[in-house]
């Protein structure tokens, strides 16, 4: 059974709780100015019933380049990279090794950056910023409001504490592994990597010892520690601990959590830009200078000591707004800007990229069949 339209626009997802609202959203915001179709759905299984694509727009979140660039159904076809891990410029030296390599960026037609910063990195570029920035701002983000309230109505007021380590991992030497299959020096880079693993760590182990601080001495405020995916909870939970306003949660999507805390704490997640677009306070906890401690500090006040910290929480606690803001966070992403919106240059950019594409796409016998069952 063929298809043919012209454009084809397929998205694929491989983290709901972290993808599907904004891809639904920038899905809906094309449609509206774009006569085409728009594929979207799980990456695993997303070419479950298609036999043949051809001249199709794929736009890959880059969950690591091996997986994807042995798909023969991707020949000819326009590959376009929108990383979901955040903006490159935020990122270590390890990671950007990891993420970005030679035969990856032959293998993208295009390349989507989050902000002016990462431009540097790559030769094919065209930065937009990033969809998820579009749902976060004031005409969108009521989408998150009911969830936002049902958060508010069992933790009331609550501290936000968003981790961005690997360590406690769900699989044993994870991140370890990954390392060896995407770095080609990993050999060379281990004293390197070792080296920043400690330095991490201790950034790691000293944030909770904060966090543990902070609740015992704040009964009145509920402190809500946000494992990264990689972490295996159970393992986390043992790291704090048992008190009654001191949770370990890692439930849904992170922006109603956001939406809902009275301050965000953070030692280098990138989620602070999320808090910055909804305006939230941000605190930034270095007690350990890693490499890149410094680009995440265009907003809210950093602390750098735990007795400083706890001295100054009342005082912390009580300000409204945050004290800095440094302009430069619009280098970071580029639809942070009040009034700018991935969506709509993305969509100018289909426009004049593709203006006369024809897809085509085959099906495989009795699709519609199959479809309508699993549903």
């Amino acid at each position: 059974m063929k298809n043919y339209k012209k454009i084809i626009i397929i998205i694929p997802l491989e983290s709901k709780n972290r993808e599907l609202f904004s891809k639904l959203f920038l899905s809906y915001k094309i449609l509206e100015n774009i006569n085409c179709t728009i594929i979207i759905g799980s990456q695993r299984d997303i070419f479950q019933n298609i036999l043949k694509i051809k001249n199709v727009i794929w736009i890959d979140k880059n969950n690591y380049f091996k997986k994807i660039n042995n798909n023969p159904l991707l020949k000819n076809n326009y590959k376009i990279l929108l990383d979901e891990e955040g903006p490159h410029s935020l990122h270590d030296f390890h990671e950007e090794k990891l993420r970005i390599s030679k035969k990856l960026l032959n293998f993208f037609d295009f390349i989507i950056t989050w902000g002016k910063n990462d431009l540097n990195q790559f030769k094919k570029k065209h930065y937009f910023g990033h969809p998820k920035f579009d749902l976060l701002k004031k005409n969108s983000n009521k989408i998150f409001e009911e969830d936002k309230k049902k958060i508010k109505k069992k933790y009331k007021k609550y501290v936000l504490i968003n981790s961005s380590f690997e360590f406690d991992e769900i699989q044993k030497n994870l991140i370890h592994n990954i390392r060896r299959i995407h770095l080609k020096n990993y050999k060379k880079d281990k004293e390197k990597l070792k080296i920043l693993d400690q330095k991490r760590y201790d950034l790691y182990t000293k944030q909770i010892s904060l966090v543990n601080k902070l609740a015992l001495q704040n009964k009145e405020i509920n402190f809500i520690y946000r494992p990264h995916p990689f972490q295996d909870i159970k393992k986390v939970k043992k790291k704090f601990n048992k008190l009654k306003n001191l949770k370990v949660i890692f439930q849904g999507p992170v922006t109603p959590w956001i939406k809902g805390c009275e301050m965000l704490i953070h030692s280098g997640c990138s989620t602070y830009l999320e808090a910055f677009s909804l305006e939230k306070k941000i605190i930034n906890y270095f007690p350990v200078k890693i490499s890149n401690w410094k680009k995440f500090c265009f907003s809210g006040n950093t602390y750098f000591d735990e007795a400083t910290f706890l001295e100054n929480f009342k005082n912390i606690k009580n300000n409204r707004k945050n004290d800095t803001f440094n302009k430069s966070i619009f280098d970071i992403v580029e639809n942070l800007k009040p009034k700018k919106y991935f969506y709509k240059d993305f969509c100018k950019f289909i426009k004049k990229e593709f203006n006369n594409l024809k897809s085509e796409i085959i099906y495989g016998k009795k699709v519609k069949e199959k479809i309508l069952f699993k549903v």
